[in-house]
């Protein structure tokens, strides 16, 4: 029975090439804008959920008001350390540093590389954030003065296939050690990484001058909580924190200023704009565009579909007559045309894919993305795949199946 509906399914398909013809590729186009849209508003959304305690760690910003008003993403030095020791829900802090706006230059032998994305950071950082190590030991990682950690991307660019553990290296004219591998961090993060390099690694006059300084902003500080905070209840208590510590600080210096602490969920840092020193960050407002932009596009192509069904209405109605004279009930017919749809509209998933493949480079380079085609069979995108099949395939075919098989044969032969 199967088999016999496929063959006359694909009978009236080829029947009229034409029609099929837009019909697939119309959905195909409207298809493969929305798988695009829907890569680009998952990507966004899942900025840094690869990390296992992301819903325990918080980004601390600030408001300085001097002179001016100006929110900064950078801390000073003493500020996460002090406040982990202070806060007793604080479990731990990880601060990360540039070592160069414009990428740090690495060396090893006769090879020099500029590198974008290598942060000076403290021994904690795999106490707080999940990155696999393919060589060496997290908790001896950054334990040491001069240490530096590599992505494996890096790896291969110093090394090729050797075992860089133990082997020095250099940036600028300071000597580093290699003494671990990570993985490379997926593209969705708020801290890119190149090269991890030790905190203790600047001299001790440069840890006494930020130190000293409560306005001196240069890290970027996360905190560890043992539990879910509460961010209005921790940004009340740092209220506190500032009396105790920046005013007095403050008066000595003769210094008129206030600053006001903010704390970000890790998994909201991504869209947490607006702050001077900050990382590119994303805009929610474009996540609420491109979704309903998405959905108004399926919707036009549900449409085109339903208009293209009823224009052939006049050439299906002796066919239909046809049928229901030699006993075929309504829900069969109904069936069919849905089945007929179904099948169209497969075909046009096949193509819309295809089209992304074909687009995805420019549409990566126009975002400043790192998509790949596989995004679309994994999680969400899967989902929002299989829904636009049943949406176009069944929904929007629903309404012309029943138009269409509802013609009366008497009048129709």
């Amino acid at each position: 029975m199967i088999n016999n509906f496929l063959k006359i399914t694909l009978r009236k398909i080829l029947s009229n090439k034409i029609n099929s013809i837009i019909s697939v590729v119309g959905l195909a186009l409207g298809i493969s804008s929305c798988l695009f849209i829907t890569m680009y508003v998952f990507d966004e959304l899942s900025y840094d959920n690869f990390h296992e305690k992301k819903d325990r760690i918080v980004r601390l910003t600030n408001r300085v008001k001097f002179s001016n008003e100006d929110f900064h993403a950078l801390t000073n030095l003493p500020t996460a350390a002090t406040v982990a020791k202070d806060f007793p829900e604080v479990e731990n802090f990880v601060r990360f540093r540039f070592s160069g706006q414009n990428g740090a230059e690495l060396s090893y032998k006769n090879t020099v590389i500029k590198l974008p994305n290598v942060w000076f950071t403290d021994s904690t950082l795999f106490d707080v954030f999940t990155h696999d190590i393919i060589n060496g030991e997290a908790d001896q990682a950054l334990n040491k003065p001069n240490s530096i950690v590599l992505t494996e991307k890096t790896t291969k660019q110093f090394f090729g296939n050797e075992d860089p553990i133990g082997r020095e290296m250099k940036i600028n004219n300071t000597v580093l050690t290699v003494t671990a591998v990570i993985a490379n961090p997926p593209a969705n993060t708020e801290i890119p990484i190149n090269a991890l390099i030790s905190m203790t690694t600047f001299p001790q006059t440069f840890h006494d001058a930020f130190n000293q300084d409560w306005f001196r902003m240069g890290f970027y500080s996360f905190l560890l909580f043992k539990d879910k905070p509460n961010i209005p209840e921790f940004e009340k208590k740092m209220i506190a924190f500032e009396e105790k510590y920046i005013q007095p600080w403050a008066d000595v210096n003769e210094i008129e200023a206030k600053v006001t602490y903010y704390a970000t969920l890790l998994k909201d840092v991504h869209f947490d704009s607006g702050k001077t020193y900050d990382l590119p960050k994303g805009n929610k407002n474009y996540i609420y565009i491109f979704s309903l932009l998405a959905i108004f596009i399926l919707v036009i192509a549900s449409i085109n579909y339903i208009n293209l069904s009823l224009a052939q209405s006049n050439k299906r109605a002796k066919e239909i007559g046809v049928r229901k004279t030699l006993g075929a009930g309504k829900n069969e017919l109904v069936l069919s045309f849905i089945g007929e749809s179904l099948i169209l509209t497969i075909l046009a998933v096949i193509l819309g894919i295809a089209l992304v493949e074909l687009w995805l480079g420019t549409f990566n380079g126009v975002t400043n993305k790192s998509l790949t085609t596989s995004a679309i069979f994994s999680g969400s995108n899967l989902l929002v795949l299989l829904g636009i099949i049943f949406i176009v395939g069944v929904l929007a075919s629903s309404y012309p199946a029943f138009v269409l098989s509802s013609f009366n044969p008497s009048v129709v032969l």
